[in-house]
Parts: C-alpha cells; sequence; structure tokens
C-alpha cells in the first residue's frame, strides 16, 4: 500500500521537500509497519503522528479522523493510506485534514473505491470518479498537484493523489 505512493515522493516527484523535516500526520496505519516504512523512506520517526481508530500499537493514538484533537495548521504533511473511504462523513473528514494541516502542506491520500454508483459499507458514494472526487472535495484548498492516478486491477479500482494544500490567509 504505501509503496505505491512513498517510492514517487521519495524520487524527485516533489523538487524542493525534505521529507526528513516534515511534521507528518499518518492517518489509519492500525500499527507501527507503516510507519517504519514511510521511516525507510526518508520521513523522520519523530516527527510522525499516527492516529486510528483501533490499535494495539503505542505508536499510534486513538482518534477519529473526523475529530482530530490537533490545534488548526499543526502538520505540514497529511499522509492517509485506504482509509478514506471507510469514512462515514468523507466531507467532514476533509474538512478536518484542511483545518489541521498548514497552509503548503503536502497532502497525499491513497484509497480503494467502487465503481459508479456503488455504495461503500454505509450505503453512501465512494469517490468513484477517483482522484477528481477526493480533489473536488478540497476545492479551492487543493493546490499544485503534483500526482494523480487512477487504475483498475482484478475489479478493484485505486487511486493516489499528492498535492499542496493552500489556505487563505488566517485559515
Amino acid at each position: 500500500r504505501t509503496v505505491r505512493i512513498a517510492v514517487p515522493a521519495r524520487h524527485s516527484l516533489i523538487h524542493g521537500v525534505a521529507l526528513r523535516e516534515l511534521r507528518t500526520l499518518v492517518v489509519g496505519p492500525r500499527n507501527e509497519a507503516e510507519l517504519l516504512l514511510l521511516a525507510s523512506y526518508g520521513f523522520d520517526p519523530a516527527k510522525l503522528t499516527a492516529i486510528d481508530l483501533f490499535s494495539y500499537s503505542p505508536a499510534v493514538r486513538l482518534m477519529d479522523m473526523h475529530e482530530l484533537k490537533f490545534s488548526d495548521s499543526s502538520f505540514d504533511a497529511v499522509y492517509s493510506a485506504f482509509v478514506i473511504t471507510y469514512s462515514d462523513d468523507i466531507p467532514k473528514a476533509v474538512a478536518e485534514t484542511i483545518r489541521v494541516a498548514k497552509h503548503g502542506a503536502l497532502i497525499v491520500f491513497v484509497y480503494e473505491h467502487l465503481a459508479l454508483g456503488a455504495g461503500n459499507r454505509f450505503g453512501k458514494n465512494n469517490l468513484s470518479n477517483g482522484p477528481d472526487d477526493l480533489l473536488a472535495l478540497f476545492g479551492a484548498n487543493a493546490g499544485h498537484v503534483f500526482w494523480k492516478e487512477d487504475f483498475e486491477s482484478e475489479g478493484s479500482y485505486t487511486s493516489s493523489v499528492v498535492f499542496r494544500l493552500t489556505k487563505p490567509q488566517g485559515q
């Protein structure tokens, strides 16, 4: 999961970004395996903050992506792999991401989605148009897009998007 997006980020996809310097929120890693992998790709483990609804790991704080217990503009990057489509309120999860990310933050989302018209386990649309649906939810806060991909494999659709977050002055 993580390798699919970490490799392009590491290999100069985003010029001038020192991954080691980014205070990063990792949403939904469940355990420390994803954190260790991100560290192996250049993220500073001391600057990774992980949250999930469930985890046995002391490295992962128990928290809901819809109600993040962080101050506004706390993170230089937000990384979410295969989590957003489990949300029962995707716009609220996106709004929380915008709130806790700094202006200029690197936003990375990877997720599996269903075909158009299909619902997720909550019976809601599941970002069926891939990264364009997610970027539309970020609206004017979606700045420069570095990477956008949507592909089908064995009847499953996977999207990934990496972009800069823009915030109006004072947000």
